[in-house]
């Protein structure tokens, strides 16, 4: 059976149309022969997400997103549908699909891979969605602690500057004229305080030669009598071992009590305890001893001018009759008183 030209023609067109379709697809990344797994994740903003747009894992392209569209509910969210072609690669269920943005703006989906490998996600299950900061976010994130360090040292700057201004005016001007001039005039007068001191010095090197002759002197005295004061020492320790040996806590505690024997003997006293507390604090004693006194004297000096009132005797021995003398003979009225009073007490 002949074929005619054109039924060749048409078999050639038409493959050759499919070999195309086919270049297109796999131009996009899409096998139209190869087993597919798909997957879902939902966001609430893609940027420039397309269909189209490789996913990848650690970089390496493992399928396309194959349909972006809107979710039938109030929140306007996007859902966002994978093909996967590469059936090796294990993908768990945790697994993150993260949108990324390059430095030409094209977007992409990196899958960061969970570590629940036991469960890996079932072809159709919906993804956990996460979106990475855009190259304007990252920039900004970047350049922001340093605005605000330029901020900060473009304000000290300004303060400088302000510093600056104050101190250089003409006021300040004519003070740091003035400061260097008196400091000028300080270097000068140590330069003349540092001549005269060498002159000084000078003059009295004998003199302070002399002087450290004799320290050396003291020095080597000091040095000679080496012996004599490690001799002194062990004595003065010998002392204070003598002292530290010596029962001083005793010694003092007996004196404490003989302190506090005193010190009850004179309180017995003056509460008038005892004889000497009597004889100290009871007056009477002392009126009745002056009294006694008074009337030893008259007696006294009655017996001297009658004493044939208290002697008889008889040249020849005679005897003579004795007289009984009352006491009104001898003492007035008031002296007999006293006497009684000084009986009856």
């Amino acid at each position: 059976m002949k074929i005619s030209r054109e039924l060749k023609t048409g078999i050639v067109v038409v493959i050759a149309i499919g070999l195309l379709i086919y270049g297109l697809f796999f131009l996009k990344g899409m096998d139209l022969f190869g087993e597919k797994r798909e997957f879902y994740a939902v966001y609430e903003k893609i940027g420039t997400l397309a269909p189209s747009n490789s996913v990848k894992i650690n970089g390496l392209k493992i399928g396309i997103v194959r349909e972006v569209s809107f979710l039938n509910d109030k929140g306007n969210r996007i859902l966002v549908k994978f093909h996967i072609q590469n059936n090796d690669v294990l993908i768990p269920e945790n697994t993150v699909a993260k949108i990324t943005t390059d430095l030409l703006g094209s977007a992409s989906v990196i899958f960061e891979l969970g570590d629940h490998r036991d469960h890996p996600a079932q072809n159709g299950d919906t993804l956990i969605s996460e979106i990475d900061k855009d190259l304007q976010s990252k920039v900004d994130e970047q350049i922001a602690p340093l605005k605000i360090k330029t901020e900060q040292l473009i304000s000290e700057i300004d303060s400088v500057v302000k510093i600056v201004q104050v101190i250089f005016n003409e006021d300040a001007r004519e003070n740091l004229r003035s400061s260097f001039t008196s400091i000028k005039r300080s270097f000068g007068n140590f330069e003349k305080t540092s001549l005269k001191i060498d002159t000084l010095i000078g003059n009295q090197s004998h003199k302070i030669s002399n002087i450290f002759s004799k320290i050396s002197s003291i020095v080597d005295n000091l040095e000679a009598s080496n012996d004599d004061l490690t001799n002194m020492l062990g004595n003065f320790s010998n002392v204070s071992d003598s002292l530290a040996a010596a029962n001083i806590t005793q010694t003092i505690q007996k004196a404490e009590n003989a302190m506090a024997s005193v010190t009850e003997i004179v309180d017995k006293i003056n509460r008038g305890e005892g004889s000497l507390g009597l004889l100290i604090n009871n007056d009477s004693l002392y009126y009745n001893i002056n009294d006694a006194s008074y009337n030893l004297e008259v007696l006294l000096d009655d017996y001297k001018r009658n004493p044939h009132r208290y002697l008889h005797f008889s040249v020849f021995g005679r005897k003579v009759k004795k007289k009984v003398l009352k006491a009104t003979d001898v003492f007035d009225d008031k002296e007999v008183e006293k006497i009684r009073k000084l009986i009856k007490e």
